[in-house]
């Protein structure tokens, strides 16, 4: 699987250890899991090296960044543009609020 580069914009905690969302300088965007995570620590804003799968099922809207590592040190990472948004006041993964 070819690698994409990329920032993590959105990180929302939860005690299943938590999700968010990768955008890519092309305007992708994808659905990151704690689970799919090999190093790193997830924060907003964070350079995002990862590998892409299809959305899981018919239903999903974004495809999956798996195989990621955050904070990596590549060429490229840190080329989005577009301002991280950090949640707050999350006390379920539907229940959080993103302020700009």
């Amino acid at each position: 699987m070819a690698k994409r580069f990329g920032t993590l914009m959105v990180w929302i905690a939860s005690e299943h250890g938590g999700f968010g969302f990768v955008n890519t300088s092309d305007g992708g965007r994808f659905f990151l899991h704690r689970n799919w995570i090999v190093s790193g620590d997830p924060r907003p804003g964070s350079p995002i090296v990862f590998e892409v799968l299809p959305p899981a099922n018919p239903t999903a809207k974004f495809p999956r960044a798996i195989n990621a590592t955050i904070n990596a040190n590549t060429p490229g990472a840190r080329e989005t543009k577009i301002q991280p948004k950090i949640a707050t006041n999350v006390s379920s993964p539907t229940a959080a609020t993103v302020s700009p």
